[in-house]
């Protein structure tokens, strides 16, 4: 049985599919046969999947569509390969399979309850789907009910319990298998939970096997145990009493005592002998232990000559190197000063007195490397610190200093510091030349639209705007604080010095410039809006309309339209728009345009008469000839305006006629 669930594992671990393992093999051999792919001829279960949201329902639905789940479809192409393969082949399995033939479908999927269960499952996508669907509305619209209790309701029908309703008359309940037992289903799209529970079960069965194995172990100890007493009662059976009479032994050994001490005495020479026996022994003893101590005495002596064999050989080998001769001098000289000659009495002493001297200078020497490195961990600390970009080919760690020094050697051969030099030198020039005339524009700006307002002005002053009054223009600098942090951040850029001693300033200035450069340069949607509120200068300042008397003094300010009457508002937007026309139109000094025509298409047609006469009034007062475009219905309020008039009509949306209507007509109309 397991050796069959390891195999049925291995065959569902190979495909997605949730159809019993002897069908797939069956599907296989046919597919092999037919000269075809497994893809071709799915089962209707691999196409079909309960909703997650009704997975509650499974187990019923698998009572219900189990044998569709089963079926094999066959597409009509392949319909006559897969009916000889079938025919050919022996399958081991029981094998349904269906022709399917996709053209000739209804056009139409008959309806179903909002309990059936065809709404409850899904179909993957293909050739396929229209037909699975088609099928599970006409043949299986089963619909799902809690109990029986349900069954009156519809005609077919499947309870919670798995219990079947096919018609009135004919009802099922397949209990062979549990309801929620995973080994007889077979729709879905994967198979991982019938592989999980192929594994559960392997795992469960191996637990099982395990503690029958135990209890088989048991079994056989206890048999031999029964057995292995079997023998000894055997045994007991099988033995005599002269076997097992102690008392008879134990006489006839107090027999044999007695007549070895009766031997004893009746010989005297049985004492002498014993006592030089035992004399005997004792030397032998003692001349063991001093065998044994002289062997012992032997080994230490043999291993003290090995010993002293190896240390004259290593000392001749020794001696064949020469020390340097600075280091024997400096040998040397440590023996004088101990001693003006060494000799066999003082070499002991002379030896361990040089050795310890050489002992605290290695010490001495010790602590100033490690003073050393720390010195040097700590400089490449601050070095990676600032340069991290470095880190990929050093570490905090005084073995790299090797490493280091070579980068310092390339740096002073590359002349980095000369290139330094230089490149604050470029970025000062650039700064005061870039920055520093951005800066100078942006800061000119508001003047130079004052010049450029000047000409307006002296237009505007050339026609009055009310009785003895004039209109002007002022321009007044309104900088937003995005222009204005803009314009303290090119401030700080230009400057200060780019000099050694200003080095770190001037490196954090470099940074706002990068950061101000970079910003210049993106094209985020919100740097592009502040790149027009600090650069486009026309938002830098603001305009006010000022009223000034014939001295000049101020008489009324105009920010905006707000607080002027409807009439005022519209006498101030059309003098500014006619003013701003016969300044581009007039030459300079002229009072009146250079071309003075003005064509305004679909003019006042929503304003009233007041407005349009007011209008009419500043364009006539700045010299400009108006050629309207308007309804007829303004023809009464125009007449004073115009020398003449003609009218468009379009008749079917497709011929336009003109017509000419004299000035009298006119005034008639």
């Amino acid at each position: 049985m397991r050796a069959e669930l390891i195999t049925d594992r291995e065959i569902v671990a190979r495909r997605r599919s949730n159809i019993d393992p002897s069908l797939l093999r069956a599907r296989e051999s046919i597919c092999s046969a037919a000269g075809i792919s497994d893809d071709a001829v799915p089962f209707a279960g691999e196409l079909i999947a309960v909703r997650d949201e009704h997975s509650e329902w499974t187990g019923p639905i698998e009572r219900v569509l189990g044998g569709l789940g089963r079926t094999l479809l066959v597409p009509e192409e392949v319909y006559p390969a897969v009916a000889k393969a079938v025919d050919a082949t022996h399958l081991g399995a029981r094998l349904v399979y269906r022709r399917v033939r996709v053209g000739a479908l209804s056009p139409t999927v008959p309806k179903t309850g909002a309990l059936s269960l065809v709404r409850r499952v899904e179909v993957t996508d293909g050739p396929l789907a229209a037909w699975i669907h088609q099928h599970l509305a006409d043949r299986y619209d089963y619909a799902c009910v809690d109990t029986a209790a349900g069954f009156a309701d519809h005609t077919r029908a499947v309870t919670r319990a798995g219990q079947v309703k096919h018609s009135a008359e004919r009802h099922e309940k397949d209990d062979r298998d549990r309801i929620d037992d995973r080994r007889r289903w077979v729709l879905g799209f994967d198979n991982e939970a019938k592989l999980e529970d192929i594994r559960r079960r392997i795992a469960d069965l191996d637990v099982t096997i395990a503690g029958a194995t135990s209890r088989l172990d048991a079994l056989d100890r206890e048999d031999q145990r029964i057995a292995l007493q079997n023998r000894a009662a055997q045994t007991i059976l099988d033995a005599q009493w002269a076997d097992v009479d102690v008392s008879a032994a134990q006489a006839a050994v107090d027999a044999v005592d007695n007549r070895l001490d009766s031997w004893q005495q009746d010989n005297p020479e049985h004492s002498a002998l014993s006592a030089a026996l035992e004399l005997a022994e004792k030397a032998e003893n003692e001349a063991d232990a001093a065998r044994r101590q002289a062997d012992t005495a032997l080994t230490v002596h043999r291993t003290a000559v090995t010993e002293l064999e190896t240390k004259i050989g290593q000392a001749e080998l020794d001696g064949k190197d020469a020390a340097p001769a600075a280091v024997a001098a400096r040998i040397k000289a440590r023996f004088q000063k101990f001693a003006r000659r060494v000799t066999s009495d003082n070499i002991d002493k002379a030896l361990f007195e040089v050795g310890q001297g050489i002992n605290e200078n290695r010490a001495e020497a010790q602590n100033a490397v490690s003073a050393a490195g720390a010195s040097i961990i700590k400089i490449l600390s601050q070095y990676l610190a600032r340069w991290e970009s470095r880190g990929g080919e050093l570490r905090v760690d005084a073995e790299y200093v090797d490493d280091a020094l070579t980068i310092l050697q390339r740096l002073r051969s590359d002349g980095l510091p000369r290139y330094e030099d230089r490149f604050f030198q470029l970025l000062h020039d650039q700064s005061h030349r870039n920055i520093g005339e951005l800066a100078r524009t942006i800061r000119k700006a508001p003047a130079e639209i004052r010049s450029r307002i000047d000409p307006v002005n002296d237009s505007l002053h050339r026609s009055a705007f009310d009785t003895d009054r004039w209109l002007r223009i002022d321009v007044r600098e309104r900088r937003s604080p995005a222009a204005a942090d803009f314009l303290d951040d090119l401030n700080r850029i230009t400057s200060g010095g780019w000099d050694i001693e200003q080095r770190p300033a001037a490196e954090e200035r470099f940074g706002r410039m990068a950061a101000v450069l970079e910003r210049l340069a993106s094209k985020e949607p919100a740097d592009q809006r502040w790149q027009r509120q600090v650069l486009d200068t026309r938002l830098h300042v603001g305009f006010i309309g000022v009223e000034i008397d014939g001295a000049g003094e101020a008489r009324n300010y105009h920010d905006s339209s707000s607080g002027l009457s409807g009439g005022q508002a519209q006498k101030l937007v059309f003098f500014c728009l006619a003013a701003a026309l016969r300044y581009q139109l007039a030459p300079d000094g002229a009072e009146l345009p250079r071309y003075g025509t003005v064509i305004l298409d679909e003019a006042f047609d929503r304003a009233d008469s007041a407005y349009t006469r007011r209008a009419l009034d500043v364009f006539a007062q700045f010299g400009f000839h108006m050629v309207l475009a308007t309804p007829l219905k303004l023809l009464g309020t125009l007449e004073e305006y115009i020398g003449g008039a003609v009218t468009v009509s379009i008749r079917d949306r497709m011929h336009t006629e003109l017509s000419l209507i004299e000035f009298d007509d006119v005034g008639s109309a």
